[in-house]
């Protein structure tokens, strides 16, 4: 949203008693790790013991009021630029039942690593003030909140959508995650599936996304500049995949 992290805090839910505190060990390091990559320190925090285990950060931060990001931000003729590929709630299923190659399942893991840091910094070099991170209502949920907060219709081209290697095929055998059915009925009455849309890719477009990458919404005028900057920051799958347009009857179209 615009912000600058500068501290945070831990909070773990940990089972002492049924997972090796190596683990519990592990957990805050990675959390320190990335933490101190997006530059703030960690200076404290709580521990409960609780099953099944749980992390986060409580952050603290600033921003400048005039520079804050929302999703209610997105104008009539912005194009809609995506960070990060999708597919990683259908990479996970596919890991936990075994159809899931070890390849795959690497590229989603580092794929959630990756901070989105760059794309924030990037977003505040261009002005950019409508953008949502894609997160646990997937793609298509989260386009339709920011269609609804900005007063405009939302369209993806579902075919310009960058997907994790293999979550397309994992999709196609049917290995699609409750979640994904579930953020599908919150969108479905708000939104036109055009006919010629891959049932696949409808799925896909639902996902929900661990750590997923930011969806903005770009003045046409500086989208290939800041698309050419996401690529050279780290961010290669970036991708330019729907735009912004007057409100309609429905608040989001998603076609291919």
């Amino acid at each position: 949203m615009g912000g600058t992290p500068l501290l945070a805090l831990n909070i773990m839910m940990f089972p002492s008693s049924r997972i090796p505190l190596d683990v519990y060990s592990d957990i805050l390091r990675g959390g320190y790790d990335k933490a101190k990559e997006a530059g703030v320190s960690i200076i404290g925090g709580h521990s409960i013991d609780d099953y099944p285990p749980k992390y986060g950060l409580a952050v603290i931060g600033t921003v400048h009021p005039g520079k804050i990001i929302t999703n209610a931000g997105a104008k009539e003729g912005d194009l809609l630029i995506l960070t990060k590929a999708v597919g990683t709630g259908i990479i996970l299923a596919g890991h936990r039942m075994k159809m899931t190659s070890g390849d795959q399942l690497e590229a989603a893991k580092r794929l959630m690593m990756r901070l989105n840091n760059d794309g924030a910094r990037l977003m505040q070099k261009y002005g950019v003030r409508g953008a949502t991170d894609i997160t646990g209502f997937g793609l298509a949920g989260h386009a339709l909140k920011m269609a609804r907060g900005s007063g405009v219709t939302i369209r993806l081209n579902m075919r310009n959508v960058p997907l994790i290697r293999g979550a397309y095929k994992l999709t196609e055998q049917g290995c699609i995650p409750g979640a994904a059915f579930r953020n599908l009925d919150y969108t479905e009455s708000e939104t036109l599936f055009k006919e010629s849309l891959d049932y696949n890719l409808k799925m896909i477009a639902h996902d929900a996304q661990t750590s997923g990458g930011l969806l903005m919404a770009v003045a046409e005028a500086q989208s290939g500049a800041l698309l050419s900057d996401l690529h050279r920051s780290g961010h290669p799958e970036a991708a330019i995949i729907g735009g912004v347009e007057k409100r309609v009857e429905t608040s989001l179209v998603i076609g291919e």
